[in-house]
């Protein structure tokens, strides 16, 4: 008896789930990218740097084989705190507007907007964020966390990909 009970918690429990996924409206986010055939990676042209010493970060995007077209496709990438804006370099498929970050008053964010509002499937290329600390004011060891997100919509369901985080640590030092 016990056993048929857990069989029908599991079943009810199943239906309740995948009722969930199709009827609940709400944001779709891709684990890893691998389903969708897109990938995101984020570095770093270093990951100790001298105070006011300009560095990269740098965006590397494929969407190798997507299941469905990507509209309005973006990739956001907020500064963190305590590392300074310097320049930004887009790729031949993007161009890009530097801005105050709202949600992050006192920083910058870089947005890259794909031409066309469509990503074409195949396509790859690479983005770079410059930015330094700055000289007699960071102090030593501080470290910077970041990453970048890609946001877009497929089949009206809107879809994000979160990057991987990259840490940037300043080496100060006061003569």
């Amino acid at each position: 008896m016990k056993r048929k009970t857990r069989s029908q918690f599991a079943l009810w429990t199943l239906i309740f789930m995948l009722l969930v996924q199709v009827l609940a409206p709400g944001k779709a986010v891709i684990a890893d990218g691998v389903d969708e055939g897109l990938v995101l990676t984020f570095s770093a042209s270093s990951t100790e740097v001298k105070a006011g010493e300009e560095f990269s970060y740098i965006i590397n995007y494929s969407a190798s084989s997507t299941v469905s077209n990507f509209t309005d496709p973006k990739i956001t990438f907020t500064l963190p705190a305590g590392v300074t804006y310097t320049n930004k370099s887009d790729s031949s498929l993007t161009t890009s507007t530097v801005t105050d970050s709202v949600q992050f008053p006192g920083r910058k964010e870089v947005t890259f907007s794909f031409k066309g509002g469509v990503l074409p499937a195949g396509s790859t290329g690479q983005l770079l964020v410059k930015g330094k600390f700055e000289n007699y004011v960071t102090p030593d060891g501080t470290s910077a966390t970041a990453s970048c997100t890609f946001h877009a919509t497929a089949d009206g369901t809107p879809v994000s990909l979160e990057s991987n985080e990259v840490e940037v640590t300043v080496s100060a030092e006061a003569k």
